[in-house]
């Protein structure tokens, strides 16, 4: 992922939070920084904290745009799941990756939101588009 492109549709967000949904997209973006800032150091710290963030990724994948796109390239777009492991068996780099995909997740919805609040466009064409992360796309959209 080109993490100059995240950080420019982040730094976008922040200009459309009249928009109630995007508010809401915006502040788990925040909580899940907050989340990584704040990342268990040790395995003690990490036992505490892990149910924590573990149902913060289960809550703000639920309904998100960004998983009704689907290719025969991407079938699991985005998420580092570990094979055969759900998130309560996943070791602490495991679960710090998945967060880290889930932040970046939020930041592609919270762009696709805000678009489509202007424009009339199919979810997964608009996707399609916001996955090939080019800066183009949010000139062609007036972001």
């Amino acid at each position: 992922m080109k993490k100059s492109f995240l950080i420019l549709c982040y730094e976008l967000l922040s200009h459309y939070l009249c928009f109630p949904d995007v508010a809401d997209t915006y502040k788990s973006i925040n909580d899940g920084m907050r989340y990584l800032r704040s990342f268990p150091q040790n395995m003690t710290e990490f036992l505490t904290k892990k149910n924590e963030i573990i149902n913060y990724i289960k809550q703000v994948r639920e309904n998100n745009i960004i998983d009704a796109y689907r290719s025969n390239e991407n079938p699991c777009l985005l998420i580092p799941v570990p094979s055969g492991k759900t998130l309560e068996q996943a070791n602490p780099h495991e679960l710090y990756r998945n967060l880290e995909a889930e932040i970046s997740r939020l930041v592609y919805k919270g762009i696709h939101q805000t678009i489509k609040h202007s424009y009339e466009i199919d979810d997964n064409e608009l996707t399609a588009e916001l996955l090939q992360q080019d800066m183009n796309i949010l000139q062609k959209y007036k972001l």
